[in-house]
């Protein structure tokens, strides 16, 4: 699976070429990864790459994540899936707003129901991908118009998870 990122404003190609129980290997932008990786808790994980530990921290943040990884700290944010949002500037007012998946997972937890009012950054859908689990959060303040999705569905990168109306 492809994506892109800006990592701190620099956008960086990345492919997960495998990724099997606790194993990745990956391309970043070109460079071949191979590491070990374990959530130890929600939001917290362990990466094993040369022969060195590393616990990361991953949260939410605006558009993208934080990631934190001892007293350093990137953001992150993918753009693949945000080419189908329209710019915030350009939404009117009681427009209609799909919310889409940043990448292929399953759905572990809908957290905002149809009919629901929801404000911006409020967590909306919990998605698992590479044993990793990531809320989407609302892009904006709404209602809740439709929820396509169900619990335990399997999601590609871009599919509609729910509508804010």
């Amino acid at each position: 699976m492809k994506y892109r990122a800006l990592v701190d404003g620099e956008d960086i190609e990345l492919e997960i070429v495998t990724s099997h129980s606790s194993k990745v290997e990956a391309l970043v932008s070109g460079s071949r990864l191979s590491f070990g990786l374990f959530e130890i808790s929600h939001g917290v994980y362990w990466f094993e790459l040369d022969n060195r530990s590393v616990e990361a921290r991953i949260l939410p943040e605006g558009d993208g994540y934080r990631v934190q990884i001892g007293r350093v700290s990137h953001q992150v944010e993918f753009l693949d899936f945000r080419s189908r949002r329209r710019p915030k500037g350009e939404r009117k007012a009681g427009s209609r707003e799909d919310v889409l998946s940043p990448m292929p997972g399953r759905v572990v937890q809908i957290l905002a129901r149809e009919g629901e009012t929801v404000k911006a950054g409020q967590g909306l859908i919990v998605l698992e991908a590479m044993k990793m689990q990531n809320e989407i959060r609302s892009p904006r303040d709404g209602i809740v118009a439709a929820v396509g999705v169900t619990e335990g569905t399997a999601v590609s990168a871009a599919q509609i998870l729910l509508t804010l109306g």
